[in-house]
């Protein structure tokens, strides 16, 4: 148990004197303060961390002796699987309700074709170029938008933003490479999504809306009332716009690569929907990984990796998952777009602390 001191000696600490793990002030004077720090315990693990609940729960007990204590790793253990059991079913449902209310808001409506004719193209040929054509371009997209981004205040969701940024460049290139050898021009091959009359991308829109709302709401009585809040600062939502409509251009052309070209090669049946959002899903992390490895061997700061790659592999399933099951039952990729700009803006702008974009880059490249 860490040491106690009075409290007359507490006005007298200097701030440069404090100490980790030790209590200062008391209990019983309702002052009682401890900065403590675990040896496994971050803002991530916390939660999780029996050292970190066991802690709590011994200052609960000091606090409120009446209270009965709980076990620490009945309680960790047992909640992690609420949380679990929780989040496999609101997802599930999530992915039930797409085909009745795509059912019922287009009806006889007609999916697009894409402008670009890949169907010589092989499934392994077509990744392989995609990650090779990411990688070649990725990496400078990515440090030149993270760059550009400087003024916005969010660093975690300007570095993710960034590397969503770098694979879509390379994805861009690779469109116009082979749209110059079918005769097909570049801008011709994004504006496919938004063939078709006005009615029909409304209701694109409105499905995206839908569902988007019915995501959020999941996902806050799951994760964001249990582990993270999932509600951006009023600060942070003076900056969605710029992040919104980066990943709306960023999710177009991902959507064309991995819907419109990649998912017609196979049937439109479970299988095929499952083979489609695992290789959209291993594409993205291989390039994510690779990248975020060069990005850290030149910070010489693995950090980067640790809090990057939990987080967004994850997300990265959900995103594959969500973009290919409402391309097959809306047919277009509208309505996936915009959930998932709206999914990375919410979770993302939440979790990112307000600080310096310039201060982030010192730290990620200091050693």
């Amino acid at each position: 148990m860490a040491s106690r001191i009075n409290e007359s000696d507490l006005k007298t600490v200097d701030y440069m004197n404090i100490k980790l793990n030790q209590l200062y002030g008391s209990f019983k004077g309702g002052n009682a303060l401890k900065i403590y720090l675990g040896d496994l315990g971050t803002h991530i693990t916390g939660y999780w961390d029996t050292n970190f609940i066991r802690e709590t729960r011994d200052w609960i007990i000091n606090t409120f002796p009446e209270e009965k204590p709980i076990d620490e790793d009945f309680y960790a253990n047992f909640r992690a699987l609420l949380f679990f059991f929780q989040m496999i079913g609101g997802i599930g449902f999530f992915f039930l309700i797409i085909e009745p209310i795509c059912n019922v808001i287009f009806r006889s409506d007609k999916g697009i074709i894409s402008a670009l004719d890949m169907r010589d193209k092989e499934v392994k040929s077509f990744i392989f170029q995609t990650i090779l054509y990411s990688l070649f371009f990725g990496l400078g997209a990515t440090i030149l938008l993270y760059c550009s981004l400087l003024l916005v205040k969010l660093p975690l969701i300007n570095i993710i933003i960034s590397l969503f940024f770098g694979m879509s460049v390379g994805i861009l290139i690779m469109f116009w490479r082979f749209g110059k050898k079918r005769k097909t021009k570049l801008i011709g091959i994004l504006k496919t999504p938004f063939m078709g009359t006005k009615l029909y991308k409304t209701k694109q829109i409105l499905v995206g809306l839908i569902l988007s709302i019915l995501l959020f709401s999941i996902l806050e009585f799951g994760i964001g009332m249990n582990y993270l809040g999932l509600k951006p600062s009023i600060e942070k939502i003076l900056w969605t716009p710029v992040c919104f409509l980066l990943l709306t251009l960023i999710f177009l052309i991902y959507g064309i690569c991995f819907q419109l070209i990649f998912q017609e090669k196979f049937r439109k049946n479970f299988f095929g929907l499952l083979k489609t959002g695992i290789c959209m899903f291993m594409t993205q992390i291989l390039y994510f990984l690779i990248i975020m490895i060069i990005l850290s061997v030149l910070g010489t700061n693995f950090y980067f990796i640790g809090i990057i790659l939990p987080i967004m592999t994850p997300i990265v399933l959900l995103l594959s998952f969500i973009s290919s099951i409402t391309y097959q039952k809306s047919g277009n990729i509208i309505t996936g777009i915009i959930i998932n700009s709206f999914l990375i803006i919410l979770i993302f702008t939440s979790i990112s602390p307000l600080q310096s974009s310039i201060g982030f880059l010192d730290y990620l490249f200091s050693s």
